[in-house]
């Protein structure tokens, strides 16, 4: 049965599995990612990222200290190091060091974070609803456009009993499903140029 939880990490391992195939990574490296916002759902984000063998969360962000601070200190306990804790998600679209991101933050911030994280060139896992409106999707989908090697997955809505993610749709691509110009993919989603 798909879950939220095994959806996330399957989601979490496609973005690793074609982060790894874009760059040639050391057998020791593993992608970096940062969980933007850490109530609620960027609980499970961390969760189903430290399952991933090729992946490891390094920094937890939340406009909230307090929150930041105390996930921090859970994930301190539970796995063995310190993530960095960074207030403002600008601050980690800045940092060289991180791969990709995860958004776990309330709806209305989901598609300028998704923006923002696009342009500063890091690779994307929102939460649904991607976007409020069409506006706001074309404009996610415009931002990561110009990287062709740039990913960006929006969760769908709950899947039904039995549904699975559909295979991939060709041999050079890590995607679900294709994003073309009118419309945003609700799987992992390799956006092409």
């Amino acid at each position: 049965m798909n879950t939220r939880r095994t959806f996330v990490a399957g989601a979490g391992g496609v973005m690793v599995s074609h982060l790894a195939s874009r760059h040639a990574m050391a057998a020791n490296e593993k992608v970096r990612i940062a969980v933007i916002g850490n109530n609620g759902r960027g609980r499970d984000h961390v969760q189903g990222i430290m399952r991933l063998p090729d992946a490891e969360v390094v920094t937890l962000c939340d406009v909230d200290l307090n929150v930041a601070n105390e996930r921090a200190a859970a994930f301190e306990k539970r796995y063995g190091k310190k993530p960095q804790v960074v207030q403002d998600m600008r601050k980690v679209f800045e940092d060289k060091n991180i791969d990709a991101v995860t958004i776990a933050t309330p709806n209305h911030w989901h598609s300028l974070a998704a923006i923002w994280a696009c342009q500063a060139g890091k690779d994307v896992y929102v939460e649904k609803p991607g976007s409020h409106n069409i506006y706001e999707g074309r404009k996610m989908v415009e931002a990561g456009r110009p990287r062709a090697s740039r990913a960006l997955a929006v969760r769908p809505r709950p899947m039904m009993s039995g549904m699975r993610p559909p295979a991939r749709t060709s041999s050079n691509s890590t995607s679900l499903l294709s994003l073309n110009s009118t419309s945003v993919s609700p799987f992992f989603t390799s956006l092409p140029s």
